[in-house]
């Protein structure tokens, strides 16, 4: 509302240090689509200016997580970058094994491998592979995150505002963070992240998702999310 009044993007009032940032699909790589569709998808992504992919792993059958990052990976090429989100599947063996089999696909980030509140392990996992580990999104406090970052338990810090309590946990998080020279990919409501990840001073991920789009009858203060190139640019608007 201040914001508002003031007739400044939410970003510009928090006082950001960047005003563009590189978004990151997640709505084409679900546990349920085929393989096949998942080369669709990531092409669609990519022609329509996003600039990540990012799958979900943690099938029954690791196998098949392997192939499924395997083909998408060779479809576009090593330029695009790649993620994958275990979303708490793993214990710490088949996170241990698996984690190393990904390390030749050249991913940004292997996302919650294992259980949200398992500080130690991430941090045994970011410390042993080249590969960057992200978690944080499930965390319910600025204090939480605090102790994850602590722990070194991930390279990319995933809070999410409204999980963490709101703006002011998030933005508390993300000082501790800066601080300790992690990098930043917020989860889920890209609207809002997209300001506030604004205010960090490190290049940040934004993640898109298709459905949260808004309409195509114009944009508000948070920037026109009907064209995802410009996403991350909205803090602008």
């Amino acid at each position: 509302m201040r914001a508002r009044r003031v007739g400044l993007s939410f970003s510009k009032l928090l006082g950001s240090q960047c005003d563009s940032g590189r978004c990151y699909n997640t709505s084409g790589g679900f546990l349920h689509t085929p393989i096949d569709q998942l080369v669709v998808n990531a092409s669609a992504s990519i022609g329509r200016g996003i600039g990540g992919i990012k799958l979900k792993v943690g099938q029954p059958d690791s196998k098949l997580d392997i192939r499924r990052v395997e083909t998408v990976r060779k479809h576009p090429g090593d330029d695009v970058p790649l993620m994958v989100d275990a979303n708490q599947q793993w214990e710490w063996p088949t996170a241990q094994r698996i984690c190393r089999i990904f390390e030749q696909f050249n991913l940004i980030w292997i996302e919650e491998p294992l259980d949200a509140c398992d500080n130690e392990g991430h941090a045994a996992l970011a410390a042993t592979f080249d590969t960057p580990i992200g978690t944080g999104e499930m965390l319910t406090s600025a204090a939480e995150h605090g102790d994850l970052i602590r722990h070194r338990a991930a390279d990319y810090l995933m809070p999410d505002a409204p999980c963490v309590g709101g703006i002011t946990p998030f933005l508390k998080s993300a000082a501790q963070a800066k601080q300790a020279g992690l990098m930043l990919a917020p989860h889920f409501a890209m609207v809002l992240h997209v300001h506030l990840g604004a205010v960090y001073a490190t290049e940040l991920w934004v993640e898109h998702f298709d459905w949260l789009q808004r309409p195509s009858a114009g944009a508000d203060a948070a920037g026109d999310w009907t064209q995802p190139e410009r996403a991350v640019q909205g803090v602008d608007a």
